[in-house]
């Protein structure tokens, strides 16, 4: 209850690129989605884990994103 009652709870109520500690801006998740290259690859050029692009790719993570075919 402390630790809500002080905002601590991790939520900051804030997503995608308004998010303080986003590596990725929304430009960068529609490349990933439309990118062809393998999950370990796409990982390594923008600095973030596999398991990242996996969500980003199942859409999982960054639903909001609009990506036109």
């Amino acid at each position: 209850q402390d630790m809500l009652k002080k905002g601590r709870n991790g939520k900051t109520g804030v997503s995608g690129e308004r998010h303080p500690h986003t590596k990725l801006k929304e430009n960068d998740i529609i490349d990933i989605i439309k990118s062809n290259f393998s999950y370990r690859k796409l990982a390594c050029v923008y600095d973030v884990s596999i398991s990242t692009i996996a969500r980003i790719k199942k859409r999982q993570v960054w639903a909001h994103v609009k990506v036109e075919d």
